[in-house]
């Protein structure tokens, strides 16, 4: 039921985000120069680094981190160029949080709705790669305009529908599938129809999904690359989109920048047991982590740590931290001693900036309060009238806003 509510509160949130000043060390700057840097298209790994990544997590990340300009181009893929655009896809943000029920799914809303603001819907993707609670939904094949006349080769350019060329998939119907049910949510809202739901949501695990993969039924590496093709279906459709908004003359700049949020479940290490946790996946797509925690001052940093811990086991860097739920008179202060705390505790040995807060979130208990549209969302009902005060929390009876 909170759903609704997290899309009002956080589609128009830029993350309560403190500024950060601008250093030239990667990990100090903030996020919306962070992800700047340049993810080489379709740079994923190959057969033999996936089947040797348990055992060399660094190595395999640092094929994504070497993006600096002074690394010899031969080793790294150039941006897609064209005649007069670049399509630029930036390194991917992957949104994790120490625990459940911290607010990954209204920081992801807030990221998505800036990064749409910023370069426009069709240059934003989604995924969550792995989900729990699904629903099912009817998934039809997205249509891509492309120009017979041109032959440049673009990603997206030879495809009347994203994936497949042949005329077989040109001629497909739709289908339906079971996605998580935040995917829906972040689709519908911000009109992403540039996107599959299958994409969006490639790995979901059901009741029973953990004794099938220790017994064996469910095969590791065609889980992964199942997480990976539908990452690279949504950096098609984006890059697609990009080249489309070229062609119309909708774009005179020099540049076009595409990006893809990922939302997690739950913290770092959930779904490890299946081989599919948080920091794991994160490192299989090259992406910086954004950890979200709750507020408080010990606890909120001890479990910031255990988090880390799993991040620094797989390589993967962390963007930065966003600490919600912070009690409004508590808020200087735990923003001004978590920040010493990291600055303290998560500097690196050879003097590396530890990252940045991001972003403290005062709480609102009324948010948590039930709202006339949960009610009719929740029944299936229709309000009869007054309309007005159906996004109205209600507590107890009584109008708390």
């Amino acid at each position: 039921m909170i759903r609704r509510r997290l899309v009002h509160a956080a589609s128009n949130a830029s993350i309560c985000c403190t500024p950060a000043s601008s250093h030239s060390s990667y990990g100090r700057r903030p996020l919306s120069t962070i992800i700047s840097t340049t993810l080489p298209s379709h740079n994923l790994p190959t057969n033999s680094e996936r089947n040797n990544r348990s055992d060399k997590p660094i190595k395999f990340r640092r094929r994504f981190s070497s993006l600096s300009n002074d690394v010899d181009s031969s080793n790294r893929e150039a941006p897609i160029a064209t005649t007069t655009t670049t399509i630029r896809h930036q390194r991917p943000i992957y949104v994790a949080a120490t625990r459940q029920h911290v607010g990954k799914t209204s920081v992801s809303l807030a990221l998505v709705s800036h990064f749409t603001k910023r370069f426009g819907t069709e240059n934003v993707g989604y995924m969550k790669a792995v989900g729990q609670q699904c629903l099912r939904v009817w998934d039809e094949p997205v249509a891509v305009v492309s120009d017979e006349n041109d032959d440049d080769g673009g990603i997206g350019n030879a495809s009347k529908y994203n994936g497949d060329s042949d005329e077989e998939s040109s001629q497909e119907k739709g289908k339906y599938v079971v996605i998580d049910k935040d995917v829906k949510l972040i689709r519908d809202h911000f009109q992403m129809y540039h996107l599959q739901y299958s994409d969006m949501s490639p790995i979901l695990i059901p009741r029973g999904y953990t004794k099938n993969y220790l017994d064996g039924k469910i095969d590791h590496a065609g889980q992964m690359a199942d997480i990976r093709r539908a990452y690279l279906n949504i950096v098609k459709s984006t890059a697609a989109n990009a080249e489309k908004s070229r062609r119309g003359g909708r774009n005179d700049c020099g540049s076009v920048d595409t990006i893809t949020i990922c939302e997690g479940t739950g913290h770092a290490g959930v779904g490890s047991v299946v081989g599919a946790g948080n920091a794991r996946v994160a490192a299989e797509l090259g992406a910086d982590i954004v950890l979200v925690a709750n507020g408080g001052l010990g606890r909120a940093f001890d479990e910031l740590e255990l988090n880390r811990s799993l991040c620094l086991q797989y390589g993967v860097n962390i963007a930065g931290v966003v600490i919600n739920k912070v009690q409004p008179d508590k808020f200087e202060q735990t923003r001004d001693y978590l920040t010493k705390a990291i600055n303290q505790m998560w500097t690196g040995p050879n003097g590396e900036p530890a990252p940045p807060i991001l972003g403290v979130v005062p709480d609102r208990p009324y948010l948590g309060c039930p709202a006339l549209a949960d009610v009719e969302s929740h029944f299936g009902s229709v309000l009869l009238s007054g309309s007005d005060h159906r996004y109205r929390h209600y507590d107890v009876g009584s109008n708390v806003q």
